[in-house]
C-alpha cells in the first residue's frame, strides 16, 4: 500500500486557504489457499512485524478462524484477531473504536 499526502497553501494579506489530501493505493489478490501452510505468501508480509491484527467477517471467522490461526501459529507470528459483522448498520465509529480497543489491549502493537 502505498499513501502519499498532497497539500497546498495559498494565502493573501487577508485570507489563506489550504487544501490537503492523502492518496492511498493498493492492490488486492485474489489467492486460492491464502491460510495453507505450504503459502508463505501472507506470512511473509507479517514476518517482520511478528504480529498482525486481523479484523476479519464473523462469518469468515467462524469458517476459516481456526485455519487462520493455524498458520499464524506455524509462522510464529503473534495474531489478534477482531471478528465483527460487516453489516452496513455496523459501519459505524463505534465499530472503529471497538477495533481502536481490541489494538490497545494487545499491548504487543505498542
Amino acid at each position: 500500500m502505498t499513501a502519499t499526502p498532497q497539500a497546498t497553501f495559498t494565502a493573501t494579506d487577508t485570507a489563506f486557504h489550504v487544501e490537503a489530501y492523502e492518496k492511498i493505493d493498493y492492490s488486492l489478490r485474489y489467492v486460492d489457499g491464502a491460510f495453507a501452510v505450504g503459502n508463505s505468501e501472507i506470512a511473509d508480509s507479517y514476518r517482520p512485524f511478528g504480529r498482525c491484527l486481523m479484523v476479519v467477517d464473523a462469518t469468515v471467522h467462524r469458517l476459516y478462524g481456526e485455519q487462520m490461526q493455524a498458520y499464524f501459529r506455524h509462522y510464529g507470528i503473534d495474531l489478534t484477531v477482531f471478528p465483527l459483522a460487516i453489516r452496513e448498520p455496523d459501519k459505524s465509529l463505534r465499530t472503529l473504536e471497538r477495533i481502536v480497543d481490541a489494538c490497545a489491549r494487545s499491548p504487543s502493537w505498542w
